[in-house]
């Protein structure tokens, strides 16, 4: 089982990795991951997309790298903040996205 991290932002942060929502989603993600007994995400399965709207989706590399890891069999597992984070669609159409995969 491998376990990935996805993090999205829409707008552009500035500061050091501490103060920005990326690394605080990340963080949070792995400790959440770590509490419910899940192997160590390893970094090159940690998906980003950064000061990109949810709602562009075209321009979410991060997210259609992950989709496309998913449907590899690569990834079984994939903890983010909030549905929002995936995508910005109405609740339901994010739950149909994610079932998809």
């Amino acid at each position: 089982m491998s376990t990935a991290i996805y993090a999205r932002k829409s707008t552009d942060q500035r500061g050091d990795d501490e103060t920005r929502s990326i690394s605080r989603q990340i963080s949070s993600a792995r400790a959440f991951a770590a509490r419910l007994g899940l192997p160590e995400v390893a970094d090159a399965h940690v998906y980003v997309d950064d000061a990109i709207s949810g709602a562009d989706v075209r321009n979410l590399k991060g997210r259609a790298r992950l989709i496309a890891d998913v449907e590899a069999g690569l990834i079984t597992t994939v903890v983010m903040a909030d549905m929002s984070r995936f995508s910005r669609r109405e609740g339901h159409e994010v739950v149909a996205e994610l079932k998809q995969i």
